[in-house]
């Protein structure tokens, strides 16, 4: 796998008001992967090699949490939302109110917001990428 990861620090750091970690590496993420039986996007993969989690200062949340939390917090809502749609989705980052952002646990690039009280995901943007670009823009709201 060919990671640019100068590319991918740019743009998770793209709003200045994140704080970023050390990327993790191919076997932890190969772990959490498999742990959860799922396959993340390779954008997803590739923003997590470059920093582990993304925490944005204002609000003190994650937008893209570290890799030990995603692990966490998808095993324990798997355990209590018995939406069936929930347990498709790997949750991989929140809206600074817990509403977590998610991807297919299939590998496909789509990001979905999971709405905690309907129990259901609409889709916010075609790859994590556009995501990630629109939600520091404010094109992406939940």
């Amino acid at each position: 796998m060919d990671v640019d990861l100068a590319y991918w620090r740019h743009l998770l750091a793209a709003d200045d008001g994140y704080e970023l970690s050390p990327g993790v590496t191919a076997d932890e993420l190969a772990g959490v992967e498999a742990a959860l039986g799922a396959v993340f996007p390779e954008a997803l993969r590739q923003a997590y090699l470059a920093s582990d989690g993304a925490l944005l200062r204002e609000g003190q949340y994650y937008p893209l949490w570290p890799l030990a939390e995603v692990l966490r917090r998808n095993q324990d809502d798997w355990s209590w939302d018995d939406a069936q749609r929930r347990h498709e989705l790997v949750g991989f980052g929140d809206n600074g109110t817990g509403e977590p952002f998610c991807v297919d646990r299939v590998g496909s690039d789509t990001v979905y917001h999971w709405d905690l009280i309907c129990s259901e995901a609409t889709p916010l943007a075609e790859t994590f990428a556009g995501f990630w670009a629109g939600w520091n823009a404010g094109t992406i709201t939940t």
